[in-house]
């Protein structure tokens, strides 16, 4: 009697055993398949072999001394400026005048010759006549993109399509003070940086910084993953996304010639970029107010973010992108 309650007993148990056994293999195999389909996704979304000057619209030449992107030939034949200033723009109808007014009034006080580069990243308001309009007498020069690419897609044109010995991206919203370009371009006469990073590290904790709470978190946020997967293993950077970068010609040359990220999450790449050719950061304190109108939707661009940051961390890990891989 006890044998034939002891042995069924003992089966039931080796079988819900070996039931368990497969079904922890099966979720294991599960996760892996899953993880391995996650990482195809992200090293292969958003494909990086789309030639750069097919997206760009050609504007009257008259107002736009290089209607597309220069190839060796023609950079070689146009004349190089001492500062090309490269703005982003999409829908800036609103906001564009009073930047670039403030921008060009400084400019205009400075010794050296410049240009300045507005990239139209396909805006559907009439931001590109109205600056071929308003500035059609200065110094201006409008790139259209076809459609919206994305901010750094649209900064990679710019910086290659200018000729300056030194390359200034700044964001079309007036949010930095554009005097503050001093500081920047103190750093690289120093010959010590080959980049220089605006940074509004030092308001983080001031009072003046009128900044929504809601951004705040995101930047806090941010600023942690970004010493996670981003700065880990190079130099600590306090404020990758602030949009008041100088660059050498050479620097500006070698990471936007590199870059892959087309969205929000490009100057973390620039950071990345710039580690792998050794080249060195100076982060300068600027001032810096937040401008009513901005186009960032916060959860769309965070998840953005922290998929474009994981694309980042892989894509370099596994060799899937290398320095130079892309041309523009």
């Amino acid at each position: 009697m006890g044998e034939q309650v002891v042995v069924p007993l003992i089966e039931s148990v080796l079988a819900s055993a070996l039931m368990s056994k497969y079904a922890t293999a099966s979720a294991a195999l599960v996760a892996v398949v899953a993880i391995a389909l996650g990482a195809l996704w992200l090293l292969l979304s958003e494909g990086d072999d789309d030639v750069v000057g097919s997206f760009v619209q050609h504007l009257d030449p008259k107002y736009f001394v290089a209607p597309h992107i220069r190839d060796s030939k023609s950079r070689e034949n146009a004349d190089a400026v001492d500062l090309s200033v490269v703005i982003p723009a999409f829908n800036e109808k609103e906001r564009i005048s009073i930047m670039l007014d403030e921008a060009l009034g400084f400019l205009k006080k400075q010794k050296g010759s410049y240009e300045v580069i507005l990239v139209d990243d396909g805006s559907g308001d009439t931001t590109a006549k109205l600056v071929l309009d308003k500035y059609a007498d200065e110094k201006v020069n409008v790139v259209r993109l076809k459609k919206n690419m994305g901010k750094g897609f649209a900064v990679k044109v710019g910086m290659l399509s200018a000729v300056g010995k030194r390359r200034l991206m700044v964001d079309a919203d007036g949010a930095t003070k554009f005097s503050d370009l001093a500081g920047l371009q103190e750093k690289i006469d120093s010959n010590k940086y080959q980049i220089a990073f605006g940074s509004r590290h030092h308001l983080s904790s001031d009072a003046s910084v009128k900044r929504a709470w809601y951004r705040n978190v995101f930047m806090w946020g941010l600023h942690l993953l970004v010493r996670i997967l981003i700065t880990s293993n190079g130099q600590p950077i306090q404020d990758t996304q602030c949009g008041f970068k100088l660059f050498t010609e050479d620097a500006a040359e070698k990471l936007f010639g590199s870059l892959h990220i087309r969205r929000w999450a490009f100057d973390l790449e620039l950071v990345v970029l710039a580690q792998r050719y050794s080249l060195s950061i100076a982060e300068v304190p600027v001032n810096w107010h937040e401008v009513a109108g901005s186009k960032l939707s916060l959860i769309p661009a965070t998840l953005s973010m922290l998929k474009d940051m994981v694309r980042i961390r892989l894509s370099y890990l596994t060799g899937v992108w290398t320095t130079a891989s892309i041309k523009g």
